[in-house]
């Protein structure tokens, strides 16, 4: 198979090409570009009615700010991304059903 093309009728998405990051300010870039695309993702992806797409987004955004953040030297700015993280997480892990998403809570914390 050469390659598969998948077309989703009605979505507008631009895929940007990305290259392998070979510094912190393009890898900062490539974060933009995901966090963006997440941000429209939770546009559709909403809570009421995409529960474990919702939930799984924003569990992938804190995700990239935790990694984000061991790239970062300057302590303030480390502090805001975890302080992301946390406005991200907080709300939803009060709303989550425990039992269903117990590993997922795990791994995120």
């Amino acid at each position: 198979v050469d390659s598969i093309k998948v077309r989703f009728e009605g979505i507008k998405v631009d895929n940007p090409k990305l290259k392998i990051p070979k510094n912190v300010e393009e890898v900062k870039a490539a974060f933009r570009l995901a966090n963006t695309q997440y941000k429209k993702a939770l546009e559709h992806f909403v809570l009421d009615g995409y529960v474990t797409e919702h939930i799984d987004i924003l569990f992938d955004q804190s995700q990239m700010y935790k990694h984000l953040a061991h790239l970062e030297e300057d302590l303030g700015r480390i502090f805001q991304m975890l302080e992301r993280r946390k406005e991200l997480l907080e709300p939803i892990m009060k709303v989550i059903n425990p039992k269903a998403y117990q590993a997922t809570r795990q791994v995120n914390q």
